[in-house]
């Protein structure tokens, strides 16, 4: 019987956002995993409006549909706006939230430039450092590396003058 539960779980495609809690509770309730996957992600959004400071906005960032819309700081759990088990009032609750709010961090910044130079996007790396600079955050050293290199690959030189 608990293999049967163990294999429902595995086929399940929410299984990485599901705790262990989740994964007893599903168990003790019949295997109902889809069901208790459900109420483990309303559980996320109302996390996510409570402080939303504490997740990282991905949408910028996002190179397919695969990839999370936000992402907890902490405990890396995911949340994406096209799911079916995402509950209506979250996106409705979402699009009424004031823009920017969900702040980027120099963390966030960081991985979204180098992420834009992994994919060959050198011209959106650039692009994205002046947004950077022009929302008032500094550089450090892990922000020049990415910017760099796609200054190089696009070997604008004037362009890599500014940023060194």
């Amino acid at each position: 019987m608990a293999e049967c539960h163990r294999l429902t779980f595995q086929s399940c495609r929410l299984r990485h956002i599901l705790t262990w809690s989740h994964r007893a509770l599903a168990t003790s309730s019949g295997g109902n995993v889809r069901a208790v996957a459900a109420v483990c992600i309303e559980k996320l959004w109302r996390q996510f409006f409570s402080d939303p400071s504490q997740w990282w906005d991905c949408r910028p960032e996002k190179v397919n549909s695969n990839y999370p819309d936000f992402k907890h700081k902490h405990t890396q759990d995911a949340l994406w706006l096209v799911h079916r088990k995402t509950p209506t009032w979250a996106r409705a609750q979402l699009a009424a939230m004031a823009p920017g709010t969900v702040q980027l961090d120099m963390f966030s910044w960081n991985r979204r430039l180098a992420r834009y130079v992994k994919a060959g996007q050198h011209e959106k790396t650039i692009e994205l450092y002046q947004e950077m600079q022009q929302k008032g955050m500094s550089p450090d050293n892990f922000t020049f590396v990415p910017v760099l290199n796609a200054c190089a690959s696009l070997r604008a030189l004037e362009a890599g003058r500014k940023v060194h």
